[in-house]
């Protein structure tokens, strides 16, 4: 299996690819790129991307993570860009998980991906005067 971010996967083809295959492919993807920032965990990442595109690809219970990537790329995000947009919840969503201890609210995290816009994640995600 290929992975490009750019791209939405075949939804049936995806689900139908083992997992690890599908993280491997991400993997591989990354390894060809710089779009690891500095101290980024490439594993953490690739995991973040596998959750995002297994959401996009379900049918059942994901429309807050398909409207998100939807109305960011209306905002002018490419694909790949919004996946790291929705990302940053999906990681806040496991940090707070970690840190509390409790499960993940679906409540805060639909709430926060619908108020997710590509300015706010442009904003919060400048590095030297780029944006990532």
């Amino acid at each position: 299996m290929r992975y490009n971010p750019e791209c939405d996967p075949d939804p049936a083809a995806w689900l139908d690819t083992d997992e690890v295959d599908r993280l491997e492919a991400i993997r591989r993807f990354h390894s060809n790129t710089t779009d690891l920032t500095q101290g980024e965990n490439p594993r953490m990442h690739a995991l973040v991307h596998l959750i995002i595109e297994n959401q996009l690809a379900m049918t059942d219970g994901t429309e807050s993570t398909k409207a998100a990537l939807a109305r960011l790329r209306r905002e002018g995000l490419d694909r790949h860009e919004a996946v790291h947009a929705i990302g940053s919840v999906v990681a806040q969503g496991i940090a707070e998980m970690l840190t509390s201890e409790k499960p993940l609210s679906t409540v805060a995290f639909t709430r926060t991906l619908d108020t997710l816009s590509a300015a706010t994640w442009r904003a919060q995600n400048k590095v030297g005067g780029v944006t990532p």
